[in-house]
């Protein structure tokens, strides 16, 4: 009997064990959708679109994203902030009014397949004629954790010219996404398009986000 008790208990111990090890924080929220890397750190990027290299720079002024992009052949500067709290970007200082942004809640425990933690619907425009290094920064920008060289190979230069060139705006489709299962490290991904003024639409793009 005690040799019987003592294997029921052991059974116990190891069951309270891996019940407990299954129990997962919880993450929270606002720090994962929020931690930003890309403009935290300043980072620099540089892209060569048609021969020429744009230098863009990632980082905050106050509690607003700002990208700034430097033209390496002329030394000229594009600027480009957006202020969430205001849902405005400002282009070269023109300002231009945004969607609101929707949220859902992230939930704590492990997902069943990628599950949708955000959606966020941003409209941009920018001026007619403006160059592809700009749309790629106005675009970008609203992605936060993707710079303009992700915006660019997804979408091609080829589309982004046109854009700038015969478009005035549209608007940008972002889902963030998360996968997570007991003892692995959670998965993160956005889902996003971008649907011009004129009607066409580019994407849906998966980029795989690293928090």
């Amino acid at each position: 009997m005690k040799k019987f008790n003592k294997i029921i208990a052991t059974m116990l111990t190891v069951f309270v064990c891996a019940s407990s090890l299954y129990i997962q924080p919880v993450f929270a929220a606002t720090n994962i959708e929020n931690e930003d890397s890309l403009y935290e750190s300043g980072k620099y990027e540089t892209v060569n679109i048609d021969g020429t290299n744009y230098i863009y720079h990632y980082y905050y002024e106050g509690n607003s994203r700002v990208i700034s992009i430097t033209n390496d052949m002329d030394n000229s500067v594009d600027k480009i902030i957006y202020n969430e709290n205001e849902h405005s970007m400002y282009v070269n200082n023109k300002v231009y009014k945004m969607g609101e942004i929707s949220h859902n809640v992230l939930q704590p425990y492990a997902t069943n397949g990628w599950e949708t933690t955000s959606n966020e619907t941003h409209y941009v425009s920018w001026a007619k004629g403006t160059t592809v290094a700009v749309v790629a920064g106005v675009i970008a920008i609203c992605l936060s954790g993707l710079g303009a060289a992700g915006v660019i190979a997804a979408i091609g230069p080829g589309a982004l010219s046109v854009l700038a060139s015969s478009a005035v705006g549209g608007t940008v489709y972002l889902k963030l996404q998360w996968l997570y299962s007991a003892f692995t490290v959670p998965q993160y991904r956005y889902l996003w398009s971008f649907k011009a003024s004129t009607g066409e639409t580019y994407g849906t793009f998966v980029s795989l986000v690293t928090f």
